[in-house]
């Protein structure tokens, strides 16, 4: 059981991050203020001058780009190449699938001619 942050009722919760009970997660009063407090902690974050790089650089570490080997910060948990090589990454990936897709294009193809 948790409290609601709002009417300070006792509720239970859909997720562990759920703050407010049912009735007062739809309330346009409760949603302004939790936009005004998002508003306020985005600004307090530009003020102290943190950007997003360092940001990402305290919450995740480096990694190496698989085409220059470049150290480099990822920004989600999915990328493997630096923002200079994205774009030979993406076409040496696509010719990659390319090639197997046409492998098995033919393979199937030649199948079906033997039979018919």
């Amino acid at each position: 059981m948790k409290e609601c942050l709002n009417c300070f009722k006792f509720f239970k919760p859909v997720n562990s991050l759920q703050k407010y009970c049912p009735e007062c997660i739809n309330n346009p009063e409760v949603q302004r203020e939790r936009s005004r407090l998002r508003v306020c902690r985005l600004r307090e974050r530009r003020k102290q001058g943190i950007r997003y790089m360092e940001m990402a650089a305290k919450k995740k570490q480096g990694k190496t780009c698989s085409i220059c080997t470049r150290q480099f910060i990822p920004r989600n948990g999915k990328q493997v190449w630096c923002l200079e090589c994205r774009k030979k990454g993406r076409q040496a990936a696509r010719s990659r699938y390319m090639q197997e897709y046409m492998k098995e294009y033919r393979r199937r193809k030649r199948a079906k001619t033997i039979f018919v």
